[in-house]
């Protein structure tokens, strides 16, 4: 991330391989949603594509058939100590990794992939983030049972929108 060159953020950043450690940790999304009983939800890939038209086999390719992604730069940092406000980490970790982990536990789902990103980004920050993050005492989830979480999400589905549709 500490580079002085610039470069595509999406095309050129997203390697193969960052794509696949996505992509699990969207199959791991994916296992917690369906545990939760939310079977509407688009994988990645199938999100560029309702989105942005961007098809691919896989999210390499959907990021690199994306136009427009086309042109997006990726942060530049002179140093390390510039990542102190980068909100790629700062929002995405403790609002949708830690939920989604903290989640998956309660329903007993394997988060192997999201926990590391949390814990290497607790190890970067030199913080907590399941303690700072919307964690379940939190979200007031911390007490409830899965079933009773799955009667909240279910009695708002009318606020998970098909995106097929």
């Amino acid at each position: 991330m500490v580079n002085r060159q610039p470069f595509d953020h999406y095309t050129e950043g997203c390697t193969r391989e960052i794509c696949q450690e996505i992509e699990a940790i969207d199959k791991e999304r994916l296992s917690l949603a369906s545990a939760m009983g939310i079977t509407s939800i688009p994988t990645a890939v199938e999100w560029l594509e309702l989105t942005y038209g961007a098809k691919g086999n896989n999210l390499y390719e959907a990021l690199q058939n994306n136009n427009a992604y086309k042109g997006i730069k990726a942060p530049q940092f002179t140093n390390v100590d510039d990542l102190v406000n980068f909100r790629y980490v700062l929002e995405d970790v403790p609002c949708n990794l830690v939920p989604c982990s903290c989640l998956a536990k309660k329903f007993g789902v394997a988060t192997p992939k999201i926990d590391e990103v949390i814990e290497q980004a607790n190890k970067l920050f030199c913080t907590n983030f399941r303690d700072s993050g919307r964690n379940l005492q939190q979200l007031g989830l911390e007490d409830l049972s899965p079933d009773a979480i799955k009667n909240i999400v279910s009695s708002q589905n009318d606020l998970l929108v098909d995106p097929k549709h």
